[in-house]
């Protein structure tokens, strides 16, 4: 008999966290008294929905693998977890854990930088949780910058490697019963799943870095004849302009659209930083970096922008608008 879902998760949670992940062949991981007991055989993501709903699994890999004899993969996402001891003993330790992170803002900030995933985990642990815009092989090792603030921090190393299991959030902490909360950037309670993608290279050493370094500054001096006049913004893409200014939301792939289009067309880093001031999260510093990285890593290489196909199949719905019309396909 199966058994019934846990009254202590929140399904809500798990639902959107592992809807974020790749299935279908991901291994698993069981949460048994203190030990983690690694499941041998892949599942999909509805029966890992009901094996945490149920309480019978609450970690999973960050390892994916196509089949049992290949190398695991960082798939998703990559987690660096901080585990604060001094907050052991508190009254209450979600207070302990955000104000221990929000003295430390500065020494944070090349984290925050990356727009993580923040997660409480009921306990003393802070999750940064990094989505990878492409795969990594699990062999792959953590810049040395990285490595260096993360041991400053007193992160848990352990958490980097592609075959370390984390807790699934939305489930409760063995030791508190306490279900864990989603945080924003300055460490306030929020109530849903941001994702922000990052190339895997900003994290790992064995990434193939860009053939051409540009100096960042450039992006705030585009040759303004240098722009192609016989070239317009794509209608899709003035769409999404449009729905983020109506609606103050746009998942990651269309905000990434927007700017990588933008550019494309020569318009300058402060042209588009003012599109961006629509969004309900804006934040200018997290916006330009994201908007230099664009430039830096993609447009001046060369290659061409985001298509609308990929950011209606990535945003899968979510915060994007509902009649977006993709070129070829009529009115």
């Amino acid at each position: 008999m199966r058994s019934k879902i846990n009254s202590r998760v929140d399904v809500d949670v798990i639902n959107m966290f592992i809807n974020s992940l790749t299935w279908g062949y991901r291994r698993y991981n069981y949460w048994a008294g203190n030990t983690w007991l690694t499941g041998k055989l892949p599942i999909g993501r509805d029966d890992a929905l009901r094996l945490v709903r149920d309480g019978e699994i609450i970690g999973v890999w960050q390892c994916y693998s196509l089949a049992l004899d290949e190398d695991c993969v960082f798939r998703d996402v990559v987690v660096f977890e901080a585990d604060i001891d001094e907050c052991e003993d508190a009254e209450s330790r979600l207070e302990c854990v955000v104000n221990w992170a929000r003295e430390r803002r500065d020494s944070l900030r090349p984290i925050l930088n990356l727009m993580p995933t923040i997660w409480w985990n009921g306990n003393k642990s802070l999750y940064f949780i990094n989505y990878l815009l492409e795969p990594v092989v699990a062999s792959a090792e953590l810049r040395r910058p990285w490595v260096k603030l993360l041991d400053e921090l007193g992160m848990d190393m352990a958490v980097t490697e592609a075959k370390h299991a984390f807790r699934v959030p939305g489930t409760p902490h063995p030791r508190t019963g306490n279900v864990g909360k989603f945080l924003s950037l300055d460490f306030s309670v929020i109530n849903k799943l941001i994702i922000n993608r990052v190339p895997s290279r900003i994290l790992f050493e064995d990434v193939k870095p860009p053939a051409k370094k540009v100096d960042p500054r450039l992006i705030s001096r585009v040759v303004r004849s240098s722009r192609d006049a016989t070239k317009k913004l794509p209608n899709w893409v003035q769409q999404l302009i449009e729905y983020l200014r109506k609606t103050g939301e746009l998942c990651h792939y269309g905000r990434l659209a927007i700017a990588e289009w933008l550019l494309y067309l020569g318009h300058s880093e402060d042209e588009i930083v003012d599109v961006f001031k629509a969004a309900s999260d804006f934040n200018e510093e997290r916006t330009r970096y994201h908007i230099k990285y664009a430039y830096e890593h993609w447009i001046s290489q060369g290659r061409l922008p985001i298509s609308c196909k990929t950011v209606r199949e990535r945003c899968n719905g979510h915060e994007i608008p509902e009649d977006l019309r993709c070129p070829g396909e009529g009115s």
